[in-house]
């Protein structure tokens, strides 16, 4: 039998047969609805079908469609407290309800931006779709607001000037062999190459704060009170 190697996202994010782990936090997202939204929403599902034809495809987890959204700005997750991984406003010994707290304070102060539309660019792995800004008016509005977000949360990461709008859509698990790696390549390389040939532009609703337990459910601020990692013990 085959000896399995893991990737990070194993004892983090899922465990080692792929279920979900909680890993509770906060960001700021467009959510997909299926309704207003039904073309990029079926575009995701048929690169999940992608994956999922592909032999190997039993070494990732696909995140369920009624998590599907466009991350326009990582913030705090509660396992992760590092300086560089953290608000400079923030102690790293803040709880996840000072925290919660905190954001629900700051963010709503910087308004949001509307009108935004994205273009595919292409998909990467583990499986997500990158997106761009479509003009020049997204462009501004988006930065502007991703700038003020990380002034008024003390949230920066090092890569923050080169972020990538994306809609991620399953994790890897397990390794990959060298050969399914050149497969997976080259099945990446031609759902990009769809992507790119369409003339799709994903019209998002304003960003939202939410929170989540997991990587399957996100909520905004009227939903976290359903939260797992959110709900008050007697």
């Amino acid at each position: 039998m085959q000896e399995k190697f893991y990737t990070d996202f194993v004892n983090q994010k899922f465990s080692t047969d792929g279920s979900v782990l909680t890993y509770p936090g906060n960001t700021i997202i467009c959510f997909i609805d299926p309704r207003r939204h039904s073309a990029i929403y079926q575009r995701c599902l048929w690169v999940l079908d992608q994956l999922q034809a592909m032999p190997w495809q039993h070494k990732f987890t696909t995140l369920p469609p009624s998590s599907f959204h466009m991350t326009v700005m990582d913030l705090l997750c509660d396992q992760v407290r590092t300086p560089a991984d953290w608000s400079s406003r923030l102690p790293l010994s803040a709880t996840l309800e000072e925290t919660d707290a905190f954001l629900l304070s700051n963010v709503p102060t910087v308004p949001v931006p509307d009108n935004l539309r994205f273009r595919y660019t292409l998909i990467r792995e583990p499986v997500k779709i990158e997106l761009e800004p479509d003009d020049k008016e997204t462009e501004t509005a988006i930065w502007h607001y991703r700038n003020q977000i990380a002034e008024v949360t003390g949230v920066r990461f090092s890569e923050h000037a080169e972020y990538k709008f994306h809609i991620g859509l399953a994790y890897q698990i397990v390794q990959l062999t060298a050969e399914e790696q050149t497969e997976q390549q080259a099945m990446l390389g031609r759902i990009s190459q769809t992507l790119q040939g369409t003339d799709e532009i994903f019209e998002p609703d304003s960003p939202q704060l939410v929170f989540f337990d997991d990587m399957f459910r996100f909520v905004p601020e009227s939903e976290r009170h359903t939260l797992i990692t959110r709900m008050k013990t007697e």
